[in-house]
């Protein structure tokens, strides 16, 4: 039993340090992600293919949608006076640089102090913690996965708006274009990357012990299959 306990906070702590590291990898996936998207606009216009420059287009200004979206449903007040007018302005104001609100999200739902600041400096609401309350008896394994699913909702949103649309674009370019550049292998594989690490990510976040750790791999098997 004093060997088990000894043991208990050095498992947890390579947990959280696993976890975080796995965090950092998906957010640096979906940074590149974005970067590639881009060039592969770019490429589109270069290219003279007007046709795959318009979609791609159209999907980066939808997935800009949805961010800002996204951004004005987790951190507008409720309840504020001109709330309708305050959602409407927030969402402009988010738009122009919702491309960051997946990184955002997962940085808030760190706790870090100046982010809390800054954030009630302009009158927004902190999402800490994703209203997640682990009562008595609650499983852990689904309060740890409600938690990393609300840290991880802008990777998520990203994979489901951005990713899968920009990566069957993409797959459909290079079949009818006979080759497939450097580029074009990068930003697809970047984009698998995107759509499977935050669903694995969310998964994990099981107890390291009985049958949480049978569901936990079930889960994250599923996950990649998926």
């Amino acid at each position: 039993h004093a060997t088990r306990s000894a043991n208990m906070p050095r498992s947890r702590w390579y947990c959280a340090s696993l976890s975080v590291g796995y965090d950092l990898v998906t957010a640096s996936f979906s940074v590149a992600d974005m970067v590639c998207d881009y060039l592969v606009l770019l490429q589109f216009y270069t290219d003279g293919r007007p046709v795959f420059f318009a979609l791609s287009l159209v999907v980066m200004l939808l997935a800009h949608a949805t961010y800002a979206c996204l951004f004005t449903q987790k951190y507008v007040p409720d309840h504020t006076t001109n709330q309708h007018g305050r959602i409407v302005a927030v969402f402009l104001a988010a738009l122009p640089v919702s491309q960051f609100v997946p990184l955002f999200i997962y940085l808030e739902s760190l706790d870090l102090p100046f982010m809390r600041r800054a954030m009630r400096k302009c009158g927004l609401r902190s999402d800490q913690g994703g209203g997640v309350d682990q009562q008595e008896g609650t499983d852990p394994f689904w309060v740890s996965m409600r938690e990393k699913a609300s840290a991880h909702s802008g990777f998520l949103a990203e994979a489901v708006a951005e990713a899968v649309p920009q990566c069957a674009l993409q797959t459909v370019a290079a079949v009818l274009d006979g080759e497939l550049r450097y580029l074009n292998l990068v930003s697809i594989l970047l984009s698998i990357a995107v759509i499977t690490s935050p669903a694995t990510a969310v998964t994990s976040q099981s107890p390291a012990r009985g049958s949480g750790s049978n569901a936990r791999t079930s889960a994250v098997q599923v996950s990649w299959l998926a």
